[in-house]
């Protein structure tokens, strides 16, 4: 009778320490990183911005995120529209499919013009530490994100 009250016991105190471990991991489960923030902090650490590059900078990636919002809520609403023609019989996809083109050309425009302020941005002695950082934008730009299938 004392063993089966002990196994009782030992397999209740498993079960409460195992719920105990699946809460503490729960519970402290760290969130994801913010990419954009993350990557911006490793770019003025990189570059070894001084505190006007610092401000000059933030303001262009500001106006570089504005741009972007803009362009890919316009490039959202031109592929609603490219694919609703499934639906309806238009003969109207060539035009809005131009558009597209259009809409992708001003993304990569927009992106070139920013790395350019930023080239203009660091000193001659900064050369090599910008040469890395385009290594990282361009491995950042050409490859999608892990956690987005659509890669927006």
């Amino acid at each position: 009778m004392k063993q089966l009250t002990f196994y009782k016991y030992a397999a209740l105190l498993l079960l409460l320490l195992n719920l105990g471990l699946i809460t503490f991991f729960l519970v402290t489960r760290p969130n994801p990183p913010d990419r954009s923030d993350d990557f911006q902090a490793r770019a003025i650490e990189l570059l070894k911005m001084n505190q006007t590059q610092h401000r000059e900078f933030v303001v262009s990636v500001e106006k570089h995120k504005e741009q972007m919002k803009s362009i890919n809520n316009h490039q959202r609403d031109l592929l609603r529209i490219y694919f609703s023609d499934l639906l309806r019989s238009n003969s109207n996809v060539d035009s809005i499919l131009q558009q597209v083109q259009l809409v992708e050309r001003q993304k990569v425009m927009s992106t070139f013009q920013h790395l350019q302020e930023l080239k203009f941005l660091v000193k001659d002695n900064q050369g090599a530490d910008f040469e890395r950082f385009m290594n990282q934008v361009l491995q950042r730009i050409l490859v999608k994100p892990p956690n987005n299938p659509l890669g927006r």
